[in-house]
């Protein structure tokens, strides 16, 4: 139980502070994000490995309200969660997702620029809104058993009434969510080793440990040796 409401405290902090703080928080958050993977120490394969992890929660917190046991689903995802963040090293929840969104970020402008802005917006959505929904969906657990700080958490989200308005409030969001968004097909995650063994097959020797930023420029060379082939036919 206490996991959870940790894991909820973390969440609603990446949440209410999203793209915000003050001087002394600054500090803080300055003097834990240096102890953490950044986008020039993290490899390929770790940001890799991170990035299928998190496709991984995303699928499963789509079928959570189906669950049969919610509760044991959603410490499964907390452990999940915090076992693929700490692959970036050991910080709150909130910090574990500002650096990571700053690695995200700088590797989809290195990757392709032009994408970046719509990218940049969509993924401020995506963030705000796998925050919000798991935020609901555990506080709403906790309620069903009488707990008074998961119906103020609840409250301060404008859910509110007894357990049958709470439901369907909660459910009201996410469908109201699902309405928005645009029709796509569900993207696989990179397999890296997968993408290795290409990019060794281009005549590139690269290490299993390549930097993620080293990486990069192999994936952008290739790219433009390709342009230049293509234009020459």
């Amino acid at each position: 139980m206490k996991k959870i409401f940790k894991f909820i405290r973390g969440l609603k902090g990446v949440l209410a502070g999203f793209m915000t703080s003050n001087r002394k928080d600054s500090r803080k958050e300055a003097a834990e994000l240096s102890k953490l993977l950044s986008f020039e120490t993290i490899s390929a394969k770790t940001f890799y490995r991170i990035q299928k992890e998190l496709a991984e929660i995303v699928q499963r917190q789509k079928n959570l309200k189906e669950s049969q046991n919610p509760q044991e689903e959603i410490q499964s995802l907390n452990e999940k969660w915090l076992k693929a963040m700490n692959l970036l090293g050991k910080a709150s929840p909130k910090i574990l997702q500002k650096r990571w969104q700053e690695i995200t970020e700088r590797y989809y402008r290195e990757v392709d620029e032009s994408s970046f802005e719509i990218f940049l917006k969509d993924l401020r959505k995506d963030v705000k809104w796998d925050a919000e929904l798991l935020i609901m969906l555990s506080a709403f657990e906790l309620v069903k058993l009488g707990d008074e700080e998961a119906i103020d958490i609840l409250a301060n989200m404008g859910i509110k009434g007894d357990i049958k308005k709470i439901h369907q409030k909660i459910q009201g969001k996410i469908t109201n969510h699902e309405l928005k968004q645009k029709p796509k097909e569900d993207a696989k995650p990179v397999d890296f080793f997968v993408m290795l063994a290409k990019v060794r097959k281009e005549g590139y020797e690269v290490k299993s440990d390549i930097l993620l930023q080293e990486w990069i420029g192999i994936l952008k060379d290739i790219k433009e040796s390709n342009e230049r082939n293509n234009s020459k036919e």
